[in-house]
């Protein structure tokens, strides 16, 4: 398990101060995460899904362990060297309320977003594309 550190927050000097943002991350093995937010809240984000997920945009990187293991806090927000984030208001209800943030074989969380993502770039076939 590593830990992820806040640089941005600290170097910035800015503390988010809204329940909902994250102020622990640890990064933990099979494509998981354990945050814990400004209020207390705390669960497990299981992205496992996006590693069999097709066409999965900006979230596809994360499919390689490495890169998915250069998580980091942003302003209270888990953020990625590739510019992938997650909506950290929706985790935080997700844990509040649902205690807990998808589970491999589960049909919802991560398994919605990657069903949405993948909508999206049917749609607009421009998302997630990348300039070189």
């Amino acid at each position: 398990m590593r830990q992820a550190v806040a640089e941005a927050d600290q170097a910035a000097g800015v503390i988010p101060a809204a329940p909902w943002r994250v102020k622990a991350l640890s990064i933990l093995p099979d494509c998981r995460l354990a945050v814990t937010f400004k209020d207390g809240t705390s669960g497990i984000a299981d992205l496992s899904a996006l590693t069999t997920a097709a066409n999965c945009g900006i979230y596809e990187g994360l499919k390689d362990p490495t890169v998915f293991g250069q998580a980091r806090l942003e302003l209270g927000v888990v953020t990625w060297p590739n510019g992938a984030d997650i909506d950290h208001a929706w985790m935080y209800e997700q844990f509040k309320y649902m205690k807990t943030l998808a589970s491999p074989g589960s049909a919802t969380g991560w398994y919605r977003l990657v069903a949405f993502i993948q909508q999206v770039q049917r749609e607009l076939p421009e998302f997630g594309q990348t300039s070189h």
